[in-house]
């Protein structure tokens, strides 16, 4: 049995045994095999996570706040405030979207904070706390709701 590769070509696709393999023809085909082998190895690895995860009853869901922060005008700005909010205790991950103007903090999963310690944060990196909407994000939920 031959193993063989489709080159495209100007004359159109056709198939070259991989033995013959040369030059950028060569790359390119390793490339894509490690590719294709990567993203099997990480589809996997989510099926694996998601059946041990459904197995023992567990779904987790991360609690966030979307904290809206005023007068923030360009990504340099952002950096400060993300950095101020990574700080507080039982902040998982911070991310600012410069478009609604932003940060969505993703909390611990027993992590105990409240309105007042995110405001600070943000009066901390010079900015004013707005409104700040609680949510579950998880499998099955991405509902925003009021405390």
């Amino acid at each position: 049995m031959e193993l063989l590769y489709t080159v495209s070509s100007v004359t159109g696709p056709h198939a070259m045994p991989v033995q013959g393999l040369r030059g950028r023809h060569a790359v390119r085909f390793f490339a894509r095999l490690a590719l294709s082998a990567l993203g099997g190895l990480v589809v996997l690895l989510a099926v694996a996570a998601s059946a041990a995860a459904q197995s023992n009853g567990v779904v987790t869901k991360d609690r966030q706040a979307l904290v809206t922060v005023k007068g923030v005008a360009n990504p340099f700005s952002s950096f400060g405030i993300v950095k101020r909010l990574r700080q507080v205790p039982g902040v998982k991950d911070v991310t600012f979207d410069l478009y609604t103007g932003q940060a969505i903090v993703t909390l611990e999963p027993k992590a105990d904070i409240g309105e007042a310690e995110l405001k600070e944060a943000v009066r901390n990196a010079s900015y004013t706390a707005g409104k700040i909407q609680w949510r579950e994000v998880g499998p099955k939920s991405s509902a925003v709701t009021q405390p």
